[in-house]
């Protein structure tokens, strides 16, 4: 009997990281977030069209901060992959408070 909740407490723990590991960002989320990102390039290229010039400096900081918010998205959205890498200490933490 003192070992039945410990082991039953270890399963429960398992099954959630298990379902929490396969939950993602949802398609229809990043699909319209490369939207946004498409719609505001194009709009920034539009406009730097209709000034006859383009401010290369803002426009670069501007293309390069869209990307870098995508890739750190989509790279936070599966943690053991990429270069940001998350181990189970947050879960741990939480769980013990």
């Amino acid at each position: 009997m003192a070992v039945l909740p410990p082991v039953n407490e270890v399963i429960d723990l398992h099954s959630v990281r298990s379902a929490i590991s396969r939950r993602h960002l949802p398609m229809t989320g990043l699909v319209l977030l490369v939207t946004c990102a498409m719609i505001g390039v194009g709009t920034a290229g539009y406009g730097d069209g209709i000034a006859g010039g383009r401010h290369q400096p803002l426009t670069t900081v501007f293309a390069l901060l869209i990307a870098a918010t995508i890739w750190v998205i989509v790279d936070l959205d599966y943690p053991r992959h990429g270069l940001i890498r998350t181990d189970g200490e947050p879960l741990t933490a939480l769980q013990l408070k």
